[in-house]
């Protein structure tokens, strides 16, 4: 038993050691002056975790690959030539991953001279962990509303010619939150849910599929009663995977769950349909949460090494919601409603975290 503990342990620490030294990537690090490597130039780094802490310092000289430990997310870089030194801070490791990063230091082969000062950075990496806030528009796609059937006093009525009904777009607001990571150094995967107001609200007039079907109701009449249809809240759940076109920019696709709240407002008036059958007017109201799919994509792009900024498209369908809006005793309108929207957003946000 005590052998088996002892093998367990090992084989423990071997998985720990292999962990620990596993290999995220390659990079060569190149100074140069005017364009030219530099010769007999040495070059440090450090690797470094997301908090700062050292993983592992390496030295290597001027154009020599090296290997990057797994968990690094910053790198300093420590170039010394003949003439000079540089120092290079919290460098975000996607700059590095399967490329050359060069260091241009002007001077740095010729008269000796002072060390230059840092220089700052390129943007960052767009990946990490982001929270942010975005606007734009949505639209619904036409017919969302299609009158299956009207009830007065019990009966059925035939519908009219005029059954379906096109609703609205609108602006919308929406916050979201985030992780993603690199894949495979050229590739990004990742997670994100949003939240967001939309501002879709339409009325028209007269009850779709009342006219010419219900008993006295002209389009005159029809004119005095009224339909309205609003989306208001909606939230996703999604994935995202996408491709780095520069080492700052991913292009990306997004698909997962959705949902949109949904309200119907009927009302009929004593000079509309009511009036016409002797029903007491009314005012009803249905509202329900529609769930669905969404797919869609976008473009992500750090400006800074903290702030990110992005322009997405959405395609949702939410399906169809079959709601018995007023009553059947008197009057009743059951319409289907299809909802399928189109979601434009430009957004910024903040990466947390190194």
């Amino acid at each position: 038993m005590r052998q088996l503990l002892v093998a367990a342990v090992a084989a423990f620490s071997v998985a720990l050691v292999g962990m620990a030294w596993a290999i995220t990537g390659e990079t060569t690090v190149t100074a140069t002056d005017g364009g030219k490597p530099i010769p007999e130039t040495k070059i440090s780094l450090t690797f470094k975790t997301d908090t700062g802490k050292t993983i592992r310092k390496t030295s290597t000289t001027n154009h020599r690959k090296v290997k990057i430990p797994d968990g690094t997310k910053k790198v300093d870089i420590v170039v010394t030539t003949r003439r000079k030194k540089e120092v290079r801070t919290d460098i975000d490791v996607g700059l590095l991953i399967g490329r050359d990063y060069e260091i241009e230091i002007p001077g740095g082969s010729g008269p000796p001279d002072t060390a230059l000062p840092d220089r700052p950075g390129s943007p960052g990496d767009p990946t990490g962990t982001l929270i942010g806030g975005g606007g734009g528009g949505k639209g619904t796609v036409c017919n969302d509303w299609h009158t299956r059937q009207v009830v007065t006093k019990g009966g059925a009525d035939p519908l009219g010619e005029n059954p379906d009904e096109c609703f609205s777009v609108g602006g919308r607001a929406s916050i979201y939150f985030g992780i993603s990571t690199r894949v495979h150094n050229d590739w990004m995967a990742g997670v994100e849910a949003d939240v967001g107001w939309s501002s879709n609200k339409r009325t028209v007039s007269g009850i779709p599929g009342t006219i010419g079907g219900v008993p006295g109701v002209t389009p005159a009449v029809a004119a005095n009663d009224r339909v309205t249809l609003r989306e208001s809240w909606d939230w996703s759940l999604r994935a995202r995977f996408g491709r780095f076109v520069t080492p700052s920019t991913v292009v990306y696709l997004t698909a997962g769950l959705a949902a949109q709240w949904v309200e119907a407002t009927v009302a009929c008036s004593a000079a509309g349909a009511c009036g016409v059958n002797g029903i007491a007017p009314f005012v009803a109201t249905r509202s329900n949460w529609m769930v669905g799919g969404t797919v869609g994509a976008g473009v992500e792009s750090a400006v800074t090494d903290r702030w990110i900024v992005r322009a997405e498209y959405r395609y949702s369908d939410f399906g169809d919601w079959s709601p018995t809006i007023g009553s059947p005793a008197a009057l009743s309108v059951n319409p289907n409603i299809h909802m399928e929207t189109h979601t434009g957003m430009l957004g910024i946000a903040y990466k947390l975290g190194r």
